[in-house]
């Protein structure tokens, strides 16, 4: 594997990694979550600077389904991320608490909120819409030619199980009251333990994940004849 390709893959798999410790905001602490942000927001750069080809390419070519999806993906992920990264340093006690902001904290508190429910999902489906060509990188940095039928069917299984718990977990822990602001305080269950949170948050994560594969596979298909009588 080349030098680059590896570090926009150990770069990818630091986002992923990063994310579910993020929404564990009140059981890390909050100093520890500044440096996980932090972290996060660095790493959203290297992407993005590892990408350069595709950002310099958007005005340029023919526009697919899955490339226009793709691109307002991408740009909506790109404003949540700005969004969170103000909004995280007008809230900061520690990393930025010596710029002592003291305007707008309410605002930046609910754009804090907003932002990190739905760049979680985002960045999850954006994923997601990415997985055949993240495969296909794998396979070829581990040198694997292929794989047998039951191999795939296990590991679709897997990954149908993972998703659908995933979507329970979605539903009953209300991410969606979070997402429409319906409920703008967090609730954190101080005796769950932290690895069964970060569980159930990686669960989200396929279950998105897997929202965005079949999208990316729908959008790929080529368009059905029309055959006039």
């Amino acid at each position: 594997m080349k030098p680059k390709q590896t570090v926009r893959m150990c770069a990818d798999s630091a986002l992923l990694l990063l994310l579910p410790l993020l929404m564990a905001y009140n059981m890390l602490g909050e100093a520890a979550h500044e440096c996980v942000g932090i972290a996060m927001f660095a790493m959203f750069i290297l992407h993005h600077a590892l990408n350069l080809r595709f950002t310099a390419s958007v005005a340029k070519g023919k526009y697919t389904l899955r490339r226009i999806i793709l691109t307002a993906l991408d740009a909506l992920l790109l404003i949540d991320m700005l969004i969170m990264m103000l909004s995280a340093v007008m809230l900061s006690r520690h990393v930025f608490g010596f710029l002592q902001i003291s305007f707008g904290v309410q605002l930046a508190r609910t754009l804090h909120l907003l932002g990190s429910y739905w760049g979680f999902a985002l960045m999850s489906f954006h994923f997601g819409m990415h997985i055949p060509q993240l495969a296909k990188a794998l396979r070829n940095a581990l040198h694997i030619s292929g794989s047998s039928k039951a191999k795939r069917l296990i590991l679709r299984s897997l990954a149908l199980t993972v998703s659908a718990y995933g979507m329970y977990s979605f539903v009953a822990r209300g991410l969606t009251d979070y997402m429409l602001l319906k409920n703008q305080f967090v609730f954190f269950d101080f005796s769950e333990p932290l690895p069964l949170f970060l569980l159930a948050y990686a669960s989200m994560m396929c279950f998105f994940a897997a929202l965005g594969f079949g999208l990316a596979n729908l959008a790929a298909r080529p368009p059905r004849k029309q055959f006039s009588r």
